[in-house]
């Protein structure tokens, strides 16, 4: 172990009975029960992660069956696609906020097999347990957020022996093992046969798409992105591998109507948070939907999805936002005009 508590070559225990005579520490029991309210669960989350009703209901099913399920088959593995910019990381990250477990996200393109450069993918899991800040029970119900997952399949060049490996590597981890995890100057023992993980993607150097997808959900809308497992494998994935993310979903791609939505109505609205900031301030702030409307209209121009909106609404309000971090005045009323989002000079300021 590094000091910075970073893993090389994790040994793999598979016997708890040698853990316990050789003294690592299992500083947790398994007496501690982990629930949460599933309906609430939905509600909370639909109002951050919006237009994507389907995909919110699929994941949070199969969260809830992870953490219940007593057999000791392994749990459901989640297979995400979507473009950028469509909620794809940001419902997990809701989710681990809404029922309280650890939520450990990564990017996939800094995972290498030991031995190569790069990081080790059983560093994940000592991610995974400082997010739940030690918390043993947690951690062995968390989730792991794997982005670019895509990228780890092989392109038949160089990288075809470091990309199996890892491959090979994530796969002895999602099978279920016990890894020693050196955390805060203990010993874990980490069980990932009950820790979800998600492959998140937008695998685009997939070849699409043939007739009757079998790989993700054809229930989502005709918006989706559809893959078959057939093409996956085909671009670089193991079969084993893939087979160990037997939940698939699709996102929506989001139009101009859903960023509208999301401006005006998601929590996490980038619009509602400038909106809060500017009353903490003290000034009150008026705007229109057809302000919204242009706001949705010029991020789906950027075509980054909801990113977007962020991007525009930064750009529109650059002008006034430095008027009032200035402090010469102290101002009580801001209306945002329409126009705004093309002309930064377009709103009244008023003391």
């Amino acid at each position: 172990f590094s000091k910075t508590g970073q893993i090389s070559d994790a040994k793999v225990i598979n016997d708890i009975d040698t853990l316990e005579t050789n003294g690592f520490l299992n500083i947790h029991t398994n007496a501690q029960k982990l629930e949460f309210d599933v309906k609430r669960t939905r509600e909370a989350v639909k109002r951050e992660v919006v237009s994507q009703d389907n995909a919110v209901d699929k994941v949070i099913t199969t969260i809830w069956r992870n953490i219940n399920d007593k057999s000791k088959t392994g749990v459901s593995n989640i297979l995400v696609s979507g473009t950028t910019g469509v909620g794809k990381t940001e419902i997990f990250r809701s989710i681990s906020r809404q029922i309280d477990i650890p939520l450990y996200q990564c990017d996939a393109n800094s995972f290498t097999a030991a031995g190569y450069v790069g990081k080790n993918v059983e560093e994940m899991l000592y991610g995974l347990l400082r997010e739940a800040n030690g918390d043993l029970v947690k951690a062995n119900h968390g989730i792991i957020v794997i982005d670019e997952f895509d990228k780890i399949a092989g392109t038949g060049k160089n990288d075809e022996v470091s990309t199996t490996k890892v491959q090979d590597a994530l796969l002895k981890m999602i099978e279920g093992s016990i890894y020693k995890i050196k955390y805060d100057d203990d010993i874990y023992n980490v069980d990932t046969s009950k820790i979800t993980f998600v492959g998140v993607g937008a695998f685009s150097r997939v070849n699409r798409f043939k007739s009757n997808p079998i790989g993700f959900d054809r229930g989502e809308t005709t918006k989706s992105n559809q893959l078959l497992d057939e093409d996956i494998i085909a671009n670089g994935f193991e079969p084993e591998l893939l087979g160990r993310f037997p939940v698939r979903v699709c996102l929506n791609t989001l139009e101009v109507s859903d960023l509208f939505y999301i401006a005006k109505n998601s929590e996490l609205s980038s619009l509602r948070k400038e909106v809060d900031f500017f009353k903490s301030l003290g000034i009150t702030v008026e705007y229109s939907d057809e302000l919204l409307m242009n706001i949705a209209k010029k991020a789906y121009s950027l075509k980054c999805g909801a990113r977007g909106i962020t991007r525009v609404i930064n750009d529109a309000l650059e002008d006034v936002m430095m008027k009032i971090s200035n402090g010469e005045t102290k101002y009580n009323y801001l209306e945002l005009s329409p126009e705004i989002v093309e002309d930064k000079k377009r709103y009244v300021l008023i003391k």
